[in-house]
């Protein structure tokens, strides 16, 4: 419980800053909703609720955030520059093999995983086992539409911070850049304004040596070519 909870305080400091002044009481704060919120779940009715989010909430937005995951690891930081960092933290090479499963198997593996879970949520009747005690025997029942549109409000809040972070850094970005390519990494830089650089002064002495290393090559060439 504690990895879990570190993953959710470390996110949060790293992008806000301050909070890492005041950690004992961030965490205090974070701790203290969620022992209030987890209060529901050990009323009688508990069990209902711990269904409906276990079965029907947390593998849709578990199967979105592992796609967008493998699609950035593979594909935008990339699968060969991952493979690098492993086999400098492990010491050792690393077969070629993972870099084609995770730029083409494992998405595609999660995306048929994600479309199938979507397809049974939007087709199947959200149900649950209840006790029936008249004739002592679990019974499935149709859980309530309020239950349906909570269901529909947590995968959505879920999922959201994701496209609203990218549209935020997208809208930080400047309007005009250009990229250089290199054999490292990409780096992005604002367009330069006004006339070109001028040409490096070891350029211009290579090309005099270059003629100079003619002229001696043919002794009836005037010096004056240079």
């Amino acid at each position: 419980m504690i990895g879990i909870l570190q993953g959710i305080l470390a996110p949060l400091q790293d992008t806000f800053s301050p909070l890492r002044k005041h950690a004992k009481l961030f965490t205090v704060g974070v701790c203290v909703p969620m022992f209030l919120g987890s209060l529901l779940f050990v009323r009688p009715s508990g069990s209902y609720y711990v269904n409906l989010l276990d079965d029907y909430w947390a593998s849709l937005p578990l199967f979105f955030i592992v796609i967008l995951e493998n699609v950035a690891m593979a594909w935008i930081y990339g699968a060969r520059r991952f493979l690098a960092d492993l086999s400098i933290m492990l010491g050792r090479p690393i077969s070629p093999v993972y870099r084609w499963l995770w730029c083409f198997l494992s998405p595609l593996v999660l995306l048929v995983l994600f479309v199938s879970t979507l397809f049974h949520l939007y087709l199947k009747t959200i149900t649950y086992l209840a006790w029936d005690s008249s004739i002592s025997n679990e019974v499935c029942r149709t859980y309530p539409s309020w239950a349906k549109v909570l269901l529909i409000v947590l995968i959505v809040i879920t999922i959201l911070p994701i496209p609203a972070y990218f549209l935020y850094i997208l809208l930080q970005m400047p309007p005009v850049v250009s990229m250089i390519h290199s054999r490292a990494t990409d780096i992005f830089k604002p367009k330069a304004k006004g006339r070109l650089p001028k040409p490096c002064p070891r350029l211009q002495v290579r090309q005099s040596q270059k003629k100079i290393n003619e002229v001696g090559k043919y002794p009836g060439k005037k010096l004056s070519a240079l």
